[in-house]
């Protein structure tokens, strides 16, 4: 699975990919259109990258676009499963906006923000909605959709999986580069087993989604946790089942 913003995805490097036949690709678009996308890629990229998911389409592969979810985007929803629609994209898929790095600049700068509560169920049940609409899939394997749909979620379960990066360093996901220890130095085994972030997701030592009934299946989002209390075991702030008990800081 490569993830690419599709710019680069022509010949010759198409046809040396075509050795691979089991590849597919993600790619990121920032809006719908030329307008949105380019103002946050720069100008002439929204068809660089619509070109780059043809060419990829016309090799075979299965092309998913992915868009980031947020208070700006959410009400460009309909306009992206529309173009996939039309471009036959295989998905069209949403992630949440996470503050980190350039979305913390873009929250700070009041650009942007991430949805919650209320607002992001809703955000949730019209991707159900523009779904079977368009009949275009969209991936709803994630924290939270199973609060709309019991059985359609799924938890990130990050307590099953050891992500490392470029430089040996474990980090508790790929997108909230939390560093746990180094893969070398320390060793794989013991941080996979004796940090205190695995063994508190494990037993589920997280704030108000520990003692969710959903917790196995859910989790809530432990990215945007992260990145809203600096705790990668804290409650998911998104989540409208307990969006009262986290503003009280209560406990279930």
């Amino acid at each position: 699975s490569i993830l690419t913003n599709g710019t680069l995805a022509k010949e010759p490097l198409l046809s040396k990919l075509e050795a691979f036949p089991n590849l597919q690709f993600q790619v990121s678009l920032d809006g719908p259109d030329a307008i949105r996308h380019d103002q946050i890629r720069g100008q002439g990229n929204f068809e660089k990258a619509l070109n780059g998911i043809r060419s990829l389409k016309s090799k075979g592969f299965e092309v998913n676009v992915l868009a980031v979810l947020s208070t700006k985007t959410n009400l460009w929803m309909e306009d992206f499963f529309r173009l996939a629609k039309v471009e036959n994209f295989r998905s069209m898929n949403f992630v949440r906006f996470v503050p980190e790095g350039y979305g913390r600049k873009l929250l700070e700068a009041h650009e942007d923000q991430p949805l919650l509560g209320a607002n992001l169920k809703l955000a949730y049940q019209n991707i159900l909605g523009f779904m079977a609409k368009y009949d275009v899939a969209s991936k709803t394997q994630g924290p939270l959709f199973d609060l709309l749909v019991p059985g359609l979620g799924r938890s990130g379960r990050y307590w099953e999986s050891i992500v490392v990066d470029y430089q040996g360093y474990v980090v508790a996901s790929s997108r909230s580069k939390v560093r746990l220890g180094h893969a070398i130095h320390e060793g794989l085994e013991q941080i996979f087993l004796y940090h205190p972030i695995y063994q508190g997701l494990r037993s589920a030592k997280v704030e108000v989604c520990g003692k969710c009934p959903l917790y196995n299946v859910c989790g809530g989002d432990r990215n945007a946790a992260y990145a809203a209390s600096g705790n990668f075991l804290g409650p998911d702030p998104g989540c409208w089942r307990h969006e009262t008990n986290q503003n009280q800081k209560g406990v279930i």
